[in-house]
């Protein structure tokens, strides 16, 4: 319990300190009590860990998607007749596939990485260099030979 009504003592007094312009002992001040298991203001947490960030990617990319085939489903007949009319429009069916997959690529990536699954690092022999790549031993074994 002293540990803690040391902490509880020790901000107040940083911040008496900082207010009179001796901003060097605040800093050392607040220093130990980060040391002791509290974080000064400045660096409090802000909430932003890279799975939240992630999993607001994916919720965006997700609705994203969702409006990708809504506008697909509800328009088939106008997208179909422009899909199927060649030439120049011929390109729209790959862009449109291009597209897709990128908002469901980013999506499935963002999903996963918000729950904490990633890809595992290869562990590993690093690739033989060119220089250290061995020859084939000789072979010894024995041959049939013809003397003609």
């Amino acid at each position: 319990m002293s540990s803690d009504s040391n902490k509880l003592e020790t901000i107040p007094a940083a911040v008496a300190f900082a207010e009179r312009g001796d901003s060097k002992t605040a800093i050392e001040m607040m220093a130990g009590a980060a040391d002791q298991g509290t974080r000064p203001p400045t660096q409090q947490r802000k909430g932003n860990s890279p799975r939240r960030a992630a999993a607001k990617r994916a919720t965006l990319f997700g609705a994203m998607s969702l409006g990708l085939y809504g506008v697909l489903f509800a328009y088939s007949d106008t997208i179909m007749h422009y899909f199927t009319m060649g030439g120049v429009h011929a390109v729209l069916p790959i862009a449109t596939v291009f597209l897709f997959s990128y908002v469901h690529g980013t999506f499935a990536g963002e999903l996963w990485t918000s729950m904490g699954i990633t890809a595992s690092k290869k562990v590993g022999k690093p690739a033989a260099k060119q220089d250290e790549v061995r020859k084939p031993a000789r072979d010894t074994r024995p041959r049939a030979t013809l003397n003609a």
